[in-house]
């Protein structure tokens, strides 16, 4: 009974779950299901679990039983005894790849359950919870990772040593197409949309009609290019497998560059074969087609390269799909770029990595942070140095603001419970900071372990500070929150300013001031329309756009959406999204101030009314 069972059973409804040996191949297995339905009693199974050898093969089998035992406790709640009969067996099977000491065995679960549920659909749900064990068993100890990194080194090995033959005329004119396929993103009469990436990727995507669509990704990969052109080889690795795909497979190779594969997309209508093909360009980069898609893979360094690709995707013929489907599928297909970056990480040693790979780490773990140790190999080295690894990584994504405090702690010397703390402390130093840098910094001063950290391994603090960016962007207490309040403070404060113009203006004379905020409101939108002006001169398209957002007051909202998505200066640009944002806020709180120094010095105002409109100007600035 792991504790990694325990909690998972917890955490899908689950309750008691024990186990109690009463012999060397028997013992009794108690579990607790959650119940099917609001108004029905969890279900509670009471088996006899034996085990036992049978030549080579391992049998384990489940009957129910009565038999009580003083070790297992009554159940907290009201159950339902039901039953069931099931038998596990364990068939070792020879190892995948004869030269690798990668062992494999199968697993076979037949059930009989009889949960006393009148309805079926029930039924199904409390066997799903049986057979999730087996999904289980087999994440738990999948060596596929170390399958595909062995075919990988094999593969690149033969790239190396062995000859690609000569091209043929037919092959050279599916290169010389595929060519064509890179100048389709820079046609200026395409609607194109490029998706949210990070430093290492860009994503543009295109749809053309209704039935078809267009991709581009660029991306930087931690490896060499024959490392990825390999990864683009395996086309049955589990790393080239999409959530998408139903069927993956090596239909034959015709020559060392180039074979004939067959892949089935769920959601379109049949399954494709292509032909891959590769050659050596004569910038010294490689070029790989496979079937619509087009791939450019050229170094950029010792350790990285870059990667450019461009699909064509179709939903098959006699199918009319819209272009929101068209869309699914596309961004579906993006996934290819992840799938790389993660696989090429993934084999670096702890040895290899720099800068680049602290970055990508780092907004790795804010996905999750066992399964990115679990899959990173630089990881794993580093937990078993330091064992508290995990439990620090764990504390330190989370970002809940906490007090700091400081731990000095030498690095040797740490304790889990003392990482943990460190792991807590960082919110602090980032909420008092306000930037990812400025609040590693003061974190690293306050820790001598996290000193010493940075000191033997550099590239930690990169991957710290992607870890703090992440962080500032989607806590609470982060640069989302201030953003948009700010931006929501700036509107009403635009809502108050009008209802108190139209105060003034229905007033006899005082009409004066009514003016005044009018003439305030105009200056604003003036100042916030010549910086949209210079901005966007040179797209006519987005100079529109901006100024509908800033003639409808609707502009700081804009801004706050464009700064906490992470939207990119574009190349007409003159400044960042930030700093557009900031420009606007100072245009806004500016005229505030001269129309309200125009107020006081004017006379007998309405102070109240005038301070009922300026708290929120004053709060907005603040943010």
């Amino acid at each position: 009974m792991s504790r990694l069972r325990i909690r998972h059973h917890r955490v899908i409804g689950g309750f008691e779950r024990e186990l109690v040996q009463v012999n060397r191949q028997t013992a009794i297995f108690r579990v607790v299901c959650p119940r099917p339905a609001p108004l029905f009693s969890s279900r509670e199974f009471k088996m006899q679990q034996s085990w036992r050898w049978i030549g080579e093969d391992l049998v384990i089998t489940y009957t129910s039983t009565e038999t009580e035992n003083d070790k297992i406790p009554e159940p907290s709640h009201p159950t339902v005894r039901a039953t069931i009969s099931a038998v596990v067996k364990f068939e070792a099977l020879p190892s995948i790849i004869a030269s690798t000491s990668i062992p494999q065995t199968s697993v076979t679960l037949t059930v009989l359950v009889d949960p006393k549920l009148p309805i079926p659909r029930w039924r199904k749900s409390v066997l799903r919870s049986f057979l999730r064990a087996m999904v289980e068993m087999q994440e738990t100890f999948d060596r596929a990772g170390d399958i595909d990194s062995h075919n990988m080194l094999v593969t690149v090995a033969k790239l190396d040593i062995e000859p690609w033959g000569d091209e043929l005329e037919e092959e050279a004119a599916i290169f010389a197409k595929a060519n064509e396929r890179f100048a389709f993103f820079d046609k200026k009469n395409l609607a194109i949309k490029k998706l949210r990436g990070y430093e290492t990727m860009q994503d543009e995507i295109a749809s053309v009609n209704s039935g078809e669509g267009w991709v581009k990704s660029t991306i930087t990969v931690r490896g060499s290019k024959t490392q990825v052109l390999a990864f683009m080889i395996n086309f049955t690795a589990r790393s080239r497998w999409l959530r998408c795909d139903v069927e993956r497979k090596v239909l034959r190779k015709e020559s060392n560059h180039r074979q004939v594969v067959r892949v089935a997309i769920e959601g379109v209508s049949g399954a494709s074969e292509n032909v891959a093909l590769w050659q050596r360009v004569k910038d010294r980069s490689f070029l790989y087609v496979e079937g619509e898609m087009t791939m450019k893979i050229k170094e950029v360094g010792e350790t990285s390269c870059r990667v450019t690709w461009v699909a064509h995707l179709t939903t098959g013929e006699g199918t009319r799909f819209l272009k929101f489907a068209v869309k699914e599928q596309l961004l579906e297909s993006l996934r290819l770029s992840s799938a790389m970056q993660l696989c090429m990480q993934s084999t670096r040693g702890l040895d290899d990595y720099d800068g680049g790979d602290g970055e990508a780490l780092g907004l790795r773990l804010m996905r999750g942070v066992a399964v990115t140790i679990r899959g990173q190999k630089g990881l794993q080295q580093l937990s078993l140095l330091f064992p508290w690894l995990q439990a620090f990584l764990e504390e330190t994504v989370k970002g809940q603001l906490t007090f700091g405090t400081a731990v000095k702690t030498r690095l040797i010397d740490l304790t889990e419970a003392e990482a943990r703390t460190i792991g807590c402390s960082l919110s602090a130093a980032l909420r008092a900071r306000k930037s990812a840098d400025a609040g590693v910094h003061q974190w690293m001063l306050a820790n001598r372990s996290v000193e010493e950290l940075f000191e033997k391994y550099p590239w930690t603090k990169g991957m710290f500070t992607a870890i703090s960016q992440e962080i500032l962007k989607k806590a609470p207490w982060g640069l989302v929150w201030r953003v948009f309040t700010g931006a929501g403070l700036s509107i009403l404060d635009i809502i108050t300013d009008v209802q108190i113009m139209l105060f003034y203006l229905n007033r006899p004379g005082e009409e004066v001031y009514g003016h005044l905020l009018l003439g305030m409101l105009v200056a604003s939108m003036v100042i916030q329309l010549m910086i949209n002006f210079v901005q966007n001169l040179s797209s006519p398209k987005h100079l529109f756009l901006d100024t509908i957002f800033i003639l409808t007051a609707i502009k700081p909202g804009v801004d706050a959406v464009r700064v906490t998505m992470g939207s990119e200066q574009l190349e007409w640009q003159l400044l960042d999204p930030k700093a557009v944002h900031s420009a606007s806020k100072g245009a806004e709180v500016s005229t505030h101030t001269y129309t309200t120094t125009a107020q006081n010095l004017g006379g007998d105002v309405n102070h109240a009314e005038l301070l009922r409109a300026s708290e929120l100007r004053v709060l907005s600035s603040a943010f």
